[in-house]
């Protein structure tokens, strides 16, 4: 299986590449990343701009994958802390945040008879 990641920034995709490592269905996954442009500021202002800025850099590095992922980025804060990092004072890695929402992400999958159902 083939994924591919909209970024590239070494924390991002190794915290992706770790929480993936808890999903059966990415057993024998290949990740390749991608600089990709997520069309909003550089530092989404809106819960929406983040959110659109994620789905357009997962639109763009999909091809020839089963999945694609798109991460949003601000390399003004830093690659490594980031935004949420400086914000709880080091509580919040980058990291840690990046795996809990890659898990929330994954809950349409894991449990597609709940979503599915009219």
């Amino acid at each position: 299986m083939i994924v591919n990641i909209g970024s590239k920034n070494a924390v991002k995709i190794e915290a992706v590449k770790e929480a993936m490592k808890g999903y059966g269905i990415f057993s024998r996954v290949m990740v390749n990343f991608f600089s990709a442009d997520s069309g909003v500021s550089e530092q989404p202002k809106s819960m929406d701009e983040t959110i659109r800025g994620a789905m357009n850099r997962a639109r763009e590095c999909f091809s020839e994958c089963c999945f694609s992922i798109g991460l949003t980025e601000n390399e003004k804060i830093g690659s490594y802390c980031g935004a949420i990092g400086l914000l709880t004072k080091g509580r919040v890695t980058r990291k840690c945040h990046i795996k809990q929402a890659f898990a929330m992400a994954m809950i349409h999958l894991e449990n597609s008879g709940e979503y599915c159902r009219k």
